[in-house]
C-alpha cells in the first residue's frame, strides 16, 4: 500500500537498517528481525528474502540450508545468534557486497542473486566469534552490534559489538581477514560492557574514526586521529558542562565540512561545529525523542525518529 506523504509499505513488521543502491534507484536492501536481510529490485513494491531466512505456509520460521552457503548460519540458529535488530552495511563501491553481523560477521559476494526457493546470494564467514562469555555475561554479549566501511578504502572495515568491543580489519576483501582490537594498548580503552552502536568515518581522512555507545552513561562519544592508537572521549555541551548521561544512537559529518558534526541520541539531536569538542542542541528538527537514524540527501540532513517521524532539515555551508 502507499502511505502519507508518498511513502510505500514494503515489508511489514519490524524493520531495521535499510540501504539503496547508489546507481539503481530501483534497488533496495532492508531488513526484518533477526537477521532476515531483504531486497526489492523494483523501487520497493516487492522484497525478496536474500540471507537465505523465509516463512511457510503455515506461518513458521525457515532456513535454506547454511551447509549449502545460502543462509547465514547465526540466523539460523534456534533461537537465531543474532541481533534482534541486525546490523548490516552495503559496500557502495561493489554494491554486490553486502556484509551482515551475528555473532561473526557474514558477507555475500553476489547480493544481486537470483532468489529461488533453493538457492539465493552465498555467505561466508568472515570473522571468528569472540571467546565465550564469562560468568554472568550474557551469550548476546559478543554479538556484533554494527558495521562500517571505509569510504575511502573499502577493504577497511569496522566492527562493534554488544559489549563495546571494536575491532577492525584492512583485509575487508578478502577470504580471510585478518582483525585487530581496535583500542588494544591504548593508554584510554573505549568503554566496555555497553553496545558500541555506530563506528563512523572521516570523509577525507582515513586515521580519524568515531565510535558511539548505548547506556544511560557519560562518555558515548569517543574519536582517534590516529586508526585507534589513542582515543579520547567528546562530551562537552557549550559552556563546558557534560552531556546528559544517555545513549548515542547515530553521528554522521557534513559532506563538505567535516568540523561540523550531527548526533542523534536518547533525548534528541544535537550539533557541533569544533569537530565534537562542544555540542550544542538544535530548536529545529526533533523534539526530545530517541534520533536513531541520520543520513544525507545531497547538503540535506534527513533525522529518522522513534515514534516523531522523518526531518529533513537543509545544511549548506560556506
Amino acid at each position: 500500500g502507499t502511505a502519507a506523504c508518498g511513502w510505500r509499505v514494503t515489508n511489514s513488521g519490524d524493520g531495521g537498517f535499510c540501504a539503496a543502491h547508489p546507481a539503481n534507484h530501483n534497488v533496495f536492501f532492508l531488513e526484518y528481525i533477526n537477521g532476515e536481510i531483504l531486497r526489492s529490485q523494483d523501487g520497493g513494491y516487492t522484497a525478496d528474502g536474500i540471507s537465505g531466512v523465509y516463512w511457510d505456509n503455515a506461518g513458521a520460521r525457515k532456513c535454506k540450508d547454511p551447509k549449502l552457503h545460502y543462509a547465514i548460519e547465526d540466523a539460523c540458529t534456534d533461537p537465531p545468534s543474532i541481533n534482534f535488530i541486525s546490523p548490516f552495511a552495503l559496500d557502495t563501491t561493489n554494491p554486490t557486497r553486502l556484509y551482515v553481523g551475528g555473532v561473526s560477521l557474514w558477507v555475500t559476494e553476489n547480493a544481486d542473486a537470483e532468489v529461488t526457493e533453493a538457492a539465493g546470494p552465498i555467505w561466508r564467514r568472515v570473522s571468528d566469534p569472540l571467546p565465550v562469555p564469562g560468568p554472568g555475561e550474557a551469550p548476546s554479549s559478543r554479538w556484533i552490534s554494527t558495521i562500517s566501511i571505509s569510504p575511502l578504502d573499502s577493504n577497511v572495515v569496522w566492527i562493534g559489538y554488544n559489549n563495546g568491543r571494536v575491532f577492525r580489519t584492512s583485509q575487508g576483501h578478502a577470504p580471510k581477514p585478518s582483525w585487530t582490537e581496535a583500542d588494544l594498548g591504548a593508554e584510554r580503552r573505549l568503554p566496555k560492557g555497553r553496545m558500541c552502536t555506530r563506528i563512523v568515518f572521516h570523509p577525507t581522512n582515513p586515521a580519524i574514526v568515531y565510535a558511539t555507545f548505548a547506556g544511560f552513561s557519560a562518555d558515548n562519544l569517543w574519536w582517534t586521529s590516529d586508526s585507534g592508537v589513542s582515543w579520547e572521549p567528546l562530551w562537552t555541551a557549550s559552556g563546558g558542562k557534560a552531556l546528559p548521561a544517555m545513549p548515542v544512537l547515530a553521528l554522521t559529518l557534513h559532506p563538505k565540512n567535516p568540523q561540523y558534526l550531527y548526533m542523534g541520541t536518547e533525548l534528541g539531536f544535537l550539533w557541533s561545529r569544533d569537530g565534537g569538542k562542544s555540542w550544542f542542541a538544535s530548536s529545529d528538527g526533533p523534539s526530545n525523542c530517541p534520533v536513531q537514524d541520520l543520513a544525507w540527501y545531497g547538503q540535506n540532513l534527513i533525522a529518522a525518529t522513534h515514534g516523531r517521524g522523518m526531518f529533513e532539515l537543509g545544511l549548506t555551508l560556506p
